[in-house]
């Protein structure tokens, strides 16, 4: 059983409540992974979903139990929220039998890279998502092909996926609010998922020591640049102490 079961039982008890409409998924090529959209101008924004300004709500969950893969619209569609910025949720539930806390976490990480395509820069933190859709040759990106792009670079990535049932919300504030509520109590239990994966890699994330020996850690890099930023603070903070000093 998955460690997330009951956040996907309340997300699809909300989300189940509204009036969704489910469009087939898109079933064409997509942008390889990799592919990004790069800064999206708001001079080139067609829609902007869920901006700091608004109410938003973006995370991944999963469960063990079997799923099929779908998209879900509560709310209009991109090509309908032209010159828009409006409250955005963006929820999606990986199914698979043997998905683990491990893939997951790893899934997590890179949620908002794979998330990310040709006229749909997203940017993730802390459970607020925020989206600038652009044309891309003479095309405005839906929800359909967004979902398909996930789709198929999640399973790509983690053969453990099986499906993925891809949800997006505009303009229901009341729903995007209750999202943004469950949110944040799932993000408290992914840090425990985050805590036990380090902790069955025989590692302490909590206690990171510069001496640590990381060996073939595939975060290792991440790690090492985390140090560079940690120096760097330091230098500085001393530099600072010492010009304070002086002006004394």
């Amino acid at each position: 059983m998955g460690l997330l079961e009951n956040f996907v039982d309340e997300a699809e008890k909300v989300l189940q409540a509204l009036p969704a409409a489910s469009p087939p998924i898109f079933t064409g090529a997509t942008p390889p992974k990799g592919k990004q959209s790069g800064l999206i101008l708001l001079k080139d924004t067609v829609a902007e979903l869920g901006n700091p300004d608004s109410l938003s709500a973006g995370m991944l969950l999963y469960t063990n139990r079997p799923g099929t893969d779908g998209v879900h619209r509560v709310g209009a569609d991109v090509p309908e929220l032209q010159g828009k910025s409006v409250p955005f949720a963006m929820m999606a539930v990986l199914h698979g039998q043997d998905l683990s806390a491990e893939t997951y976490y790893q899934a997590v990480t890179r949620f908002q890279r794979l998330a990310d395509f040709p006229g749909w820069q997203v940017r993730l933190a802390k459970g607020r998502i925020w989206v600038r859709v652009a044309s891309v040759d003479g095309r405005v990106p839906d929800f359909s092909y967004a979902a398909a792009v996930l789709t198929q670079r999640l399973k790509t990535d983690f053969p453990t996926v099986e499906s993925i049932d891809v949800w997006f919300v505009t303009e229901h504030e009341d729903a995007v609010k209750q999202l943004c509520a469950l949110v944040e109590r799932a993000q408290a239990s992914a840090t425990g998922i985050k805590a036990q994966v380090w902790k069955e890699r025989g590692f302490d994330w909590k206690s990171c020591q510069l001496s640590g020996h990381c060996g073939g850690c595939a975060d290792k890099k991440t790690c090492a640049s985390v140090r560079t930023m940690e120096a760097r603070i330091r230098v500085n903070r001393r530099k600072y102490g010492i010009e304070e000093g002086k002006n004394k």
